[in-house]
């Protein structure tokens, strides 16, 4: 299971699960282990997205045309 992450995703999805601990519902029960699998898989394989890009790109100054593409 691939899973990508935004920067601070998983640690809102673990307060989440932790709030989900009042109830003891399917759903809740799903929700705690899914985010319990999710954890073990990121501290194996993290994969998070940065949630801000860098944008380097060359324009010329007398048209404005973008003479880079973006990195």
């Amino acid at each position: 299971m691939s899973v990508k992450l935004v920067e601070g995703q998983l640690e809102f999805l673990k307060d989440v699960a932790k709030l989900s601990e009042l109830s003891d519902s399917i759903a809740s029960q799903s929700l705690r282990t899914y985010v319990k699998t999710l954890e073990q898989t990121q501290a194996v394989a993290p994969d998070v997205i940065p949630c801000t890009v860098s944008v380097k790109s060359t324009i010329e100054s007398d048209t404005g045309r973008v003479v880079d593409d973006i990195s």
